[in-house]
C-alpha cells in the first residue's frame, strides 16, 4: 500500500510540476506541500483501516493531520512569498535593463540559490554597463577621428581645386607660377594618398 501510494504521489507531483508552471513560485510550493500532506493522510487512513483502529481514534488522527496540514501550509506560504518577492526583484531589474537602464541591480544578499542567481545577474549587469560605457567612448573617439580626417582631406582638396580652376581659367599664364602650382598639387596629392593609406590601415 505504501509503495502504491508512493508511486501515486510521485505521479501526482510530476503532474503538479507540469501543470503549475504558469503560476507563481509560492503557489507551487503550496501545491507540493498540500500534495505531500495529502499522500500522508491517505496512507494514514489506509493503514488505520487495515489496523482496525476505532472510529474515534481515526477521527483524532484526521484532526492531527489537519493540524499538520495547517502547520505545514503557513510556513510554505511564508517561504513561497519570500522567494517570490526576491525573484520579482530580479525580474524587475531585468525589465529595467531590457528598457535601457544599465544601472539596474537586483541587490539581493545571502548565500542561497536565489542570492547567487541575483549576484550573477548583478555581475552581468555591471559588465553590460561597462561595455556600454566603452562603446560610447569608442563612438565619441570615432566621431572625433572622422571629423579630423574630413578636415585633413578637405584642406588639400580645396587647394588643388583652386589651383586647377586658376590654371584652366587662364588666370595663371607664366611658366614659373604654373610649375609652382603643379608642384603644390603634386605635394597635396601625396598628402591625400598618405591619408587614404592611413584610413586603409585603420580599417584593417
Amino acid at each position: 500500500t505504501l509503495v502504491a501510494t508512493g508511486w501515486l504521489g510521485l505521479a501526482a507531483g510530476l503532474a503538479v510540476q507540469h501543470w503549475s508552471s504558469p503560476v507563481g513560485f509560492g503557489s507551487r510550493i503550496l501545491m507540493f506541500t498540500v500534495l505531500g500532506i495529502g499522500v500522508f493522510v491517505a496512507n494514514m487512513v489506509v493503514a488505520a483501516s487495515m489496523m482496525f483502529i476505532s472510529a474515534h481514534d481515526l477521527r483524532l488522527l484526521l484532526i492531527l493531520s489537519a493540524y499538520a496540514l495547517a502547520a505545514a501550509v503557513v510556513p510554505a506560504l511564508a517561504l513561497g512569498r519570500s522567494l517570490g518577492q526576491r525573484l520579482e526583484r530580479v525580474e524587475h531589474a531585468a525589465d529595467r535593463i531590457a528598457g535601457g537602464d544599465r544601472s539596474a541591480r537586483a541587490g539581493i544578499t545571502g548565500a542561497d540559490d536565489i542570492a547567487r542567481l541575483a549576484a550573477a545577474f548583478d555581475s552581468m549587469a555591471a559588465r553590460l554597463e561597462e561595455a556600454d560605457t566603452r562603446r560610447d567612448a569608442m563612438e565619441t573617439s570615432r566621431r572625433e577621428l572622422f571629423a579630423a580626417i574630413s578636415h585633413d582631406l578637405r584642406t588639400p582638396l580645396s587647394s588643388i581645386r583652386a589651383m586647377v580652376e586658376a590654371l584652366s581659367d587662364g588666370v595663371v599664364t607664366d611658366e614659373a607660377t604654373t610649375n609652382r602650382y603643379l608642384a603644390t598639387m603634386t605635394a597635396d596629392i601625396e598628402r591625400l594618398s598618405l591619408l587614404i593609406d592611413d584610413l586603409f590601415e585603420l580599417a584593417r
